[in-house]
């Protein structure tokens, strides 16, 4: 594992471990339908993962995070082009974020959102869900190359 993600992972674990089981299966089961293109699984499946979730400045970043990734999900199922977000994460939920880049250091608001939504997500769901650990692991590539289009800016 990356050192980044690694550092990323070991500042996240005590925030978000005590997910129940159903709840942090069903993020890493949206992540995975994200992740092999199963966007109205996405989509359907993102209000019930963020009514689970209890308010809390973490589960808030989480919740947003998933609404970002539902947003894209929509317009891949409703074959638009996603224009995503015009804003990022509010400021109380940066710091269960991966990346804080300035904005020119990302390029493209809505490619550095979704990166940080996936990130969160897929790190949240590795952290909560130890049956889901296995199958996670495979795409552990898939997020670091996510990272890699900002790697040069996070070291």
């Amino acid at each position: 594992m990356n050192k980044f993600l690694k550092n990323y992972f070991d500042r996240l674990y005590p925030v978000y471990l005590g997910i129940d089981n159903r709840t942090s299966h069903m993020l890493a089961s949206l992540f995975l339908a994200y992740r092999f293109g199963l966007y109205s699984n996405v989509v359907s499946q993102s209000d019930l993962c963020c009514e689970s979730l209890p308010a809390s400045p973490q589960m808030n970043a989480l919740k947003r995070a998933i609404l970002f990734i539902r947003e894209r999900s929509l317009a891949l199922v409703e074959s638009r082009v996603p224009v995503g977000p015009e804003k990022d994460f509010e400021p109380e939920e940066i710091q269960f974020l991966a990346m804080h880049l300035a904005a020119e250091q990302y390029g493209e608001l809505p490619q550095y959102v979704l990166a940080n939504s996936l990130l969160l997500l897929y790190t949240v769901s590795y952290i909560s869900s130890k049956d889901d650990q296995e199958t996670l692991d495979e795409h552990e590539k898939y997020v670091m190359n996510s990272l890699a289009l900002y790697q040069k800016h996070l070291e």
